[in-house]
């Protein structure tokens, strides 16, 4: 039996009153929760063609009347009409395509409720939700649809793209519903996860990211870290990285901070549980960025700090080279690319990667002198923008000294041996730098003579406590 759409009320029809649009408004989302429990319902649906061409109609309508802040019963009416499409277009491809047509209206209405205040009118927060999982659902599975989606939204000026207006919502539902949307539409397509960094949706999405990022709620902000963590992996499976970095600068900026959430992201991409299997992105844009931090650093003024964005930008930074190189040399096919370039590169200062993190170091140890172990003092000190920097600096020093001689060599003729032998002493704000720093010690040492005779004109110099343990651990040429 064929079935029309339901309840017969035309939305612009001037003879309905507001009573009718609210009424047939609850009677459309009481239909809508019948289809959403029923895959049977929807699939019956798939035939209908006077109820598909209600429906549009419906849609078409509602596009030229409504007005938020103007309602006549309109805001009743969108929202059962929302549900019911959201709900009917539900794993049914059918379904999908007939609704598609009603897109443009749809577009409509959502650039009406994404405008000025009433984008952020709590009134309105369940018509927007309802309406982004509508378009997330009308493109889900369905490839063809998600490219005309795609296709149509970013020849939109950005301030007309849906999913960019979207995301400008401080509601975290409506972003939650966003994110599937996004997500839908990249996650089964090279072609638009490949264009994705082209678009101004990112820096958007990475804003949401960086301030769910620290939170340690298991509810709405943990899924929108979840889904947005998914969006760019599938990024950096693609090898995207480096593309989607260079987009993300900004003339004048060290490290503006969407760079420094996608480094977030990167590197807990680099250590998820399946890391040794995932693929890994080239970071070839990080080095420049590696020797700009550095040099900004080291020409701090005395008791200058840097902003807490860069000591953790640049501990990302250091961190992801590393693991990136490590992951380069267990590579038996690697050509080892990243280890060469590292090698070969300068900044603008002239100065080579080895020399500048060991100029980076010096500096670091000069001014933030290390709390050692059995030293008296206060118990902790609370660590700044800088504190963890040695540990990462050494260690990819340690890395990058295994097994070649150039970086053994150029780390020694600027006194990089007795720097980081003098960190073997340990400092209480820096877990772990003692066994980094003798793990470097060890590489700068293997098979270079010249390095092994440096340290043997060193002594370590301290004084025995009662308790058998040495303070005031420090390094002093022999005589």
């Amino acid at each position: 039996m064929s079935i029309g759409f339901p309840y017969g009320l035309d939305t612009g029809d001037a003879n309905s009153s507001k009573e009718d649009r609210i009424s047939t408004g609850t009677a459309l989302l009481s239909y809508s929760r019948h289809l959403a429990s029923s895959a049977e319902a929807r699939s019956a649906l798939a035939p209908q063609d006077d109820f598909w061409v209600g429906l549009n109609r419906n849609w078409e309508l509602l596009a030229s009347v409504f007005q938020p802040g103007e309602d006549e019963g309109y805001a009743d009416y969108l929202l059962g009409l929302t549900r019911l499409t959201r709900n009917a277009v539900a794993g049914v491809p059918e379904n999908q395509n007939k609704a598609f047509i009603a897109e443009p209206s749809i577009r409509i209405i959502v650039q009406a409720l994404t405008a000025g205040v009433w984008l952020n009118d709590e009134g309105y927060y369940p018509h927007v939700q309802s309406l982004a999982q509508l378009l997330s659902n009308m493109i889900t599975s369905n490839d063809t649809l998600a490219q005309r989606i795609w296709e149509a939204y970013a020849a939109l000026p950005g301030e007309l793209s849906p999913i960019l207006r979207l995301l400008y919502s401080t509601d975290v539902n409506t972003i939650i519903s966003t994110f599937v949307l996004v997500l839908n539409l990249t996650v089964e397509s090279v072609h638009r996860t490949t264009i994705l960094p082209e678009t101004r949706v990112v820096v958007p999405l990475l804003d949401w990211i960086d301030r769910v990022f620290e939170s340690e709620e298991e509810g709405d902000e943990a899924k929108v870290f979840q889904l947005g963590y998914s969006v760019f992996s599938n990024v950096f499976q693609l090898d995207l990285f480096d593309h989607l970095f260079v987009s993300l600068s900004i003339p004048s900026h060290l490290l503006p901070p969407a760079q420094l959430t996608l480094l977030k992201l990167y590197d807990s991409y680099l250590h998820a549980p399946s890391r040794s299997t995932v693929p890994i992105s080239s970071v070839y844009s990080l080095i420049p960025s590696l020797l700009s931090l550095s040099e900004h650093i080291r020409h701090l003024q005395d008791h200058q700090q840097p902003e807490v964005n860069l000591g953790q930008g640049i501990v990302l930074v250091l961190d992801i080279v590393n693991q990136s190189v490590l992951r380069e040399d267990a590579d038996s096919k690697s050509k080892r690319d990243l280890r060469a370039v590292l090698e070969r590169s300068r900044g603008e200062d002239g100065v080579g990667v080895p020399e500048s993190l060991i100029e980076l170091l010096r500096y670091l140890t000069s001014h933030t002198p290390a709390i050692h172990p059995l030293d008296e003092g206060p118990e902790s000190t609370e660590p700044d923008a800088l504190s963890y920097v040695n540990r990462s600096i050494v260690r990819l020093v340690s890395t990058l000294a295994h097994g070649s001689p150039e970086v053994q060599d150029r780390v020694g003729q600027v006194g990089g041996v007795e720097l980081i032998l003098s960190l073997t002493t340990g400092d209480r704000r820096n877990p772990y730098l003692r066994e980094h720093a003798l793990f470097a010690v060890r590489n700068l040492l293997a098979g270079n003579v010249e390095n092994q005779k440096r340290v043997e004109g060193i002594e370590l110099q301290g004084t025995e406590d009662a308790s058998g343990g040495i303070t005031g651990l420090k390094l002093r040429a022999r005589e």
